[in-house]
């Protein structure tokens, strides 16, 4: 496990370890990488960006604070676009770029009153993406169905055609996203 947690730029250390190692790897490969940023939680540390404008949520007081905040974090979220980019750049480059499924997800909405500490959309709306070419999770297609993180397990499952244990909690959604049916199984998270 590599922790660059004492480096101020902890994140470019993640990213590099993580492009490095999938250089090494074979297509015959069989490896699981995971990759945690601590980018995007406060305090940011990435300058301000506001070149496209701030958007202010509506549930958030539009003041000269706020939007200098929003404006922190958006150049966060700017910072770790780019590292996770490296990284998927590094993985389409590689010898493991038709076998290997990617998942991006986080554990929360935004960082701020109404959001992250709440079951209010802002809260609970997190972004979850499965990518692996050729498969039932290609084509970039866009679900508004509700779906949590414990439903990855028996998807992830499923798609492997591995029986499910019966102790797994969360849904599988493979008959949904390979167009089986027309709508998830979950209908509350």
């Amino acid at each position: 496990q590599f922790i660059p947690e004492l480096k101020e730029k902890g994140e470019e250390c993640i990213t590099k370890t993580a492009v490095d190692l999938i250089k090494t790897l074979e297509s015959d490969s069989q490896v699981f990488i995971k990759i945690g940023f601590h980018l995007v939680h406060r305090v940011f540390k990435n300058g301000t960006d506001s070149i496209k404008g701030i958007f202010v949520p509506p549930y958030l007081a539009n003041t000269k604070v706020m939007r200098e905040d929003l404006a922190a974090y958006q150049a966060d979220i700017n910072y770790f676009d780019k590292q996770v980019g490296e990284i998927l750049n590094a993985i389409n480059s590689s010898k493991i770029a038709n076998n290997t499924l990617v998942v991006f997800t986080s554990d929360h909405g935004i960082p701020y009153p109404g959001s992250k500490w709440s079951a209010r959309l802002a809260g609970v709306q997190v972004p979850f993406i499965f990518y692996m070419p050729e498969s039932i999770f290609s084509g970039g297609k866009q679900f508004n169905d509700v779906f949590s993180n414990v439903d990855f397990i028996p998807t992830l499952l499923s798609y492997l055609n591995i029986d499910i244990p019966e102790n797994i909690q969360g849904l599988d959604f493979t008959p949904f996203l390979s167009g089986k049916v027309e709508e998830g199984p979950r209908k509350f998270a």
